[in-house]
């Protein structure tokens, strides 16, 4: 999506960017008449405008979670006439972190400048966090938690923000106090360990076929695991059923 917007320092546009506390006075400024154009350069404040307004109306955040800070343009962006338009075109990646846009700005409908603004945004977000620090594959438990309002623009959607998606499950390598729970930190805690001794059981619409087998590897309940008949010696996949169980999927 292109944003598309006219900045008219006259009569409407004037009013638009005092309103927004951008410009402190007109004299400088010409008529809507059709009388020489006067060079314009934006100042901070309208360069900060562009950006700020752009990314709050596009971006999927709830505006009170974003923090937008170190807006600049890295050059001065120097018009030949007061009353302009421009058109800012969205970023390639996400709304979160180092992000720039991209803006042609025209006069009388001719571009007469590209550039681009920078800015960071940092996104709080309410988020799960270790109340203390655990170790691997300890499992965890609901008092193993907390929530806090933290900063996820480096990691992004991978941060867990409810509780119960992280109970029960253990933890792939040792964590900190305070530290952010991430999805990939976590696994599902196995029921069945390698070697264990299973029923391998593989249900027909007419027909229910049970065997003993052994785990040829560790699996929580769910997942798909290797198993060994014990009888033919063959090697075989099967769903985790419970402690005890797997199924073969026909």
């Amino acid at each position: 999506m292109v944003m598309r917007k006219t900045t008219t320092i006259g009569i409407i546009g004037l009013s638009f960017l005092i309103v927004l506390g951008v410009l402190q006075a007109a004299p400088a400024l010409s008529g809507e008449g059709g009388g020489a154009c006067s060079p314009y350069t934006l100042t901070q404040e309208n360069i900060e405008s562009i950006y700020r307004d752009f990314i709050y109306a596009h971006m999927p955040w709830p505006r009170e979670d974003v923090v937008i800070s170190r807006v600049h343009a890295g050059e001065v962006i120097a018009l030949p006439g007061s009353q302009f338009t421009f058109e800012v075109t969205p970023p390639n990646g996400s709304y979160m972190g180092d992000t720039a846009l991209r803006v042609v700005f025209r006069v009388n409908g001719r571009e007469v400048r590209k550039a681009r603004i920078f800015g960071h945004i940092d996104i709080y977000r309410e988020v799960v966090c270790m109340a203390h620090s655990m170790r691997r594959h300890e499992v965890i438990q609901e008092d193993d938690l907390s929530m806090a309002r933290r900063d996820i623009s480096r990691i992004s959607n991978a941060a867990i923000s409810d509780i119960r998606e992280a109970v029960g499950k253990r933890l792939v390598s040792s964590v900190r106090a305070g530290e952010i729970i991430k999805r990939d930190m976590v696994e599902l805690t196995p029921i069945i360990k390698k070697g264990d001794r299973v029923a391998i059981i593989a249900d027909t619409e007419t027909l229910l076929i049970r065997a003993q087998g052994e785990a040829m590897e560790g699996g929580a309940e769910g997942e798909m695991i290797r198993v060994r008949n014990s009888k033919s010696k063959k090697e075989v996949y099967a769903r985790v059923i419970d402690v005890s169980t797997v199924q073969l999927e026909l």
